[in-house]
């Protein structure tokens, strides 16, 4: 295979790994920060995914105003099922069967409005030649855009009031209310800032990968595995597992396509025999 063309593949394969890393971080920060395990997540990251083509595709919205609407929305979707569905679940079983419930409900009322068809907005992808190799703007600008999500995201945790209320929360919750921490308000706040992570990366991925109903079972899949091989409480490991497993993608892709994901699998197991904890797994919290 010409180098060129191996290149070519790696740097996609970088960029599409940076936006798994980017949706895996919203799900790494719900369960190593705030303690709540929600499967809904992909079937969440699918309906952003939808919701961006309808509003670009179908409704011929600019790319970014439809970026911020959907963001705008998740916000308070994630606020509301914090609030309203996971503060009422007993335990972790009980969040489990509650966040898979929303999962087949959302799949399904997907299924009834968009059937199978896969559905992508039709974007061109704009492309220049460097050193002799063909680069996506658009990916690689995704990519930037994913990585500048994710540090503004860890400056928001450690240098502002809110970010700084959630670290407190987490680490010493006590401490934290006397201190005048409303603290039901502010993790509701933090969920759904996670919610906006996976609104930006489902918006970002229908650009270059179709969506189908059942598409978010996959980008769960991948969520789970990046959170655990990375370690449940380290954000930035989660976005290093990401952009590991698109290169592993491509590249597997080229060679034993149908095979992918279960050797995938197979390496994440035996990442966890090896490193239990998760390969970059720390005390620290999930902003680190």
């Amino acid at each position: 295979m010409p180098l060129q063309i191996i290149l070519q593949v790696l740097i996609s394969a970088i960029c599409t790994g940076g936006l798994y890393g980017l949706f895996a971080s919203g799900f790494t920060f719900q369960r190593g920060a705030l303690k709540i395990v929600d499967v809904s997540y992909g079937a969440w990251l699918m309906v952003a995914m939808y919701a961006m083509y309808v509003l670009k595709t179908m409704l011929g919205m600019n790319y970014f105003v439809a970026l911020v609407i959907i963001m705008v929305a998740y916000y308070f979707i994630g606020y509301g099922m914090r609030r309203f569905i996971l503060t009422k679940c007993a335990s972790n079983m009980v969040q489990l069967v509650a966040t898979m419930a929303c999962t087949f409900i959302l799949q399904n009322l997907a299924e009834f409005i968009f059937k199978q068809t896969p559905r992508s907005t039709g974007m061109v992808e704009k492309v220049v030649v460097l050193g002799g190799i063909p680069v996506s703007l658009t990916r690689l600008g995704m990519f930037v855009l994913a990585i500048g999500v994710l540090v503004g995201f860890q400056l928001f945790l450690n240098r502002t009031w809110t970010g700084k209320s959630i670290r407190a929360i987490v680490q010493q919750s006590e401490i934290a209310s006397i201190m005048g921490v409303n603290a039901e308000k502010t993790m509701n706040a933090a969920y759904g800032a996670s919610y906006m992570l996976a609104a930006i990366a489902g918006s970002m991925l229908v650009v270059f990968i179709p969506v189908m109903p059942y598409s978010g079972s996959y980008y769960q899949t991948l969520s789970f595995i990046i959170c655990i091989a990375a370690g449940k409480s380290y954000m930035r490991g989660a976005l290093y597992i990401g952009i590991l497993i698109g290169m592993i993608e491509a590249i597997l892709q080229f060679f034993v396509a149908r095979y992918s994901m279960p050797i995938i699998f197979v390496a994440f197991v035996f990442a966890l025999v090896l490193r239990p904890d998760g390969l970059f797994s720390s005390k620290k919290m999930a902003s680190t």
